[in-house]
């Protein structure tokens, strides 16, 4: 729920386009697939979160090192500022580590890095600094013991990390979301023994602000989104260089064009592929977009959602497999919300969308905010809430 109450801040924010809430649809008439069906025979909810030290709220992306799978939960663990864990594909799961706040870190809200056998990766607050502290970047050897490496000082070193960390030569690249120019977001380094450096600060326009997301390496330089400003407020996808050089592949216009990607783009034969979790569909629906846009700066929509059962606001990348895209949104489908709780959809590069499955809540999990795992076959994700306590639960793991 973190994700989508800034999100909901972005929009009031940076779009000029009167807006209130995403967009509620009717779920009445709406039939689950039947228990006998490929689709749904194909799907499983592997683990369900316990809340309390357990974790709460995994709204990052899963990876995969050795034979488990890693990922990190918002809320939870020892003292409920989050936590990392490990699951197997038979669902055994365990916490590695539970952030304890203050200095430590806490709300890890992006998914891991494995490098060299240790996990990396970012909490959006704690470290130091005003109102909770700015955020870190941390190591966590797979044996559970953890170790700051950066501690965000707000201002000009950046603020509020939301997305995740790639590795280059040995060295961690990320953004933050705040800090910066004018408090607009940066993209930085930092070395494994714990030497930061800020590469880009965005300025709004026409560079764009508030990068959410990763980063992607391709032919040797960063890629990544924000998810407002550029020349229309409606985020951009940007290249910029390890030595700070930036270009904007392309700023978003809002309406059918779509507007404010919170994810980061996937690469695939030379072209980008990401996601919008608002604009697309005419009129007052904008219930988000699959785009692509080239190295030269020329985009194309190649999916608007419908809405209802075919799925709102996708928040996550999309990953490609065999000459498809697959994703989910966080919205849409059906479930006990008058909005729908979530899909896994596919999509092709012309433009052809399949529902996979459509969560309703309970043990099937709801609200997806992260995007697919491809592993031994088969896609392994998250979802942030539901499970056996309902609609409002702590979340699960799936795989389908």
């Amino acid at each position: 729920m973190r994700i989508i109450a800034l999100l909901l801040s972005i929009v009031l924010a940076s779009c000029s386009r009167a807006f209130s809430a995403f967009p509620a649809e009717s779920t009445s008439g709406i039939s689950p697939l039947a228990p006998g069906s490929p689709m749904a025979a194909s799907f499983k909810t592997l683990y369900i979160f316990g809340g309390g030290t357990d974790g709460i709220e995994p709204e990052a992306p899963l990876i995969k090192a050795g034979s488990e799978l890693y990922g990190t939960t918002a809320l939870g663990g020892s003292r409920d500022n989050g936590s990392v864990f490990a699951i197997d594909e038979s669902g055994k799961e365990r916490v590695l580590y539970g952030f304890e706040g203050g200095k430590d870190g806490s709300e890890p809200l992006a998914g891991l890095l494995e490098l060299n056998g240790k996990l990396y990766g970012t909490t959006r607050s704690g470290g130091h600094g005003a109102s909770g502290g700015n955020g870190t970047v941390f190591e966590l050897n797979l044996a559970g013991t953890e170790r700051v490496l950066h501690r965000f000082d707000g201002g000009t070193d950046g603020a509020y990390p939301y997305g995740g960390l790639i590795a280059v030569n040995g060295t961690l690249y990320g953004t933050t979301y705040a800090g910066g120019t004018g408090d607009n977001g940066t993209v930085f380094s930092v070395s494994t023994s714990g030497k930061e450096r800020i590469i880009y600060r965005f300025t709004n326009t026409p560079d764009g602000r508030g990068p959410l997301a990763g980063l992607i390496v391709a032919s040797g330089a960063l890629y990544g989104t924000t998810a407002g400003g550029g020349r229309h407020t409606g985020g951009t996808v940007f290249e910029v260089s390890t030595s700070g050089d930036e270009r904007v592949l392309y700023s978003f216009k809002g309406g059918r064009d779509g507007e404010i990607p919170s994810a980061a783009v996937t690469v695939v034969n030379g072209v980008f592929y990401g996601t919008t979790v608002y604009g697309g569909t005419p009129g007052s629906a904008n219930y988000g977009t699959v785009f692509e846009v080239n190295d030269s700066g020329k985009e194309r929509v190649v999916y608007r959602f419908q809405g209802g059962t075919d799925g709102i606001s996708p928040f996550g990348s999309v990953v490609a497999v065999g000459g498809m895209l697959y994703g989910t949104t966080y919205f849409g489908g059906y479930g006990s919300s008058g909005r729908g709780i979530g899909t896994i959809f596919e999509v092709s590069t012309s433009g052809k969308e399949l529902v996979l499955h459509r969560f309703m809540g309970g043990a099937d999990g709801g609200n997806p905010a992260a995007g697919l795992l491809v592993a031994g076959g088969a896609f392994y994700g998250t979802t942030s809430q539901a499970g056996l306590s309902g609609p409002n639960g702590d979340g699960t793991i799936f795989r389908i």
